[in-house]
């Protein structure tokens, strides 16, 4: 697992310090920040505003019609678990996703908890595929050798 606070942390510093002018970056990492009146929070990523910043416009509103780019994350399995064990699972996780809790402890870090179904969680990454393929194929990126 990559520790995103890694990469962030540098980044973080040369903001605070000015030495760039702005970045992006997770709300969970930023929230603080922007919360302690360190950094000002111009623009989210998201399709929909933040309901931990509702005064922040999304990056569409700002200017840029249809930019999304957001962190997410997922529980997956490998492909050969039988219907009845991801059943099992997703069921165990959504219930505790929904559970107070644990909710607020997610949106405390500026997360929103979904919890969806096996079905919607493929649909997702499908289209999450198809966006970035064309990002990559537009911009002609390659990976490295």
């Amino acid at each position: 697992m990559i520790d995103r606070a890694n990469r962030t942390a540098p980044a973080m510093n040369d903001l605070l310090g000015g030495h760039i002018l702005f970045m992006f970056d997770n709300l969970s990492s930023s929230l603080p920040q922007h919360q302690s009146g360190a950094l000002k929070i111009i623009a989210v990523c998201t399709p929909a505003r933040s309901p931990h910043l509702p005064d922040v416009p999304t990056m569409s509103e700002a200017g840029l019609p249809g930019f999304t780019s957001f962190a997410w994350f997922g529980l997956v399995a490998p492909p050969d678990t039988p219907d009845k064990i991801v059943g099992k699972i997703n069921k165990a996780v959504v219930n505790a996703l929904r559970t107070a809790d644990v909710r607020s402890k997610f949106l405390a870090q500026g997360a929103e908890p979904i919890g969806n179904t096996p079905q919607e969680m493929a649909a997702f990454l499908d289209r999450e595929r198809a966006l970035w393929a064309g990002v990559i194929e537009k911009a002609k990126l390659k990976a490295p050798e």
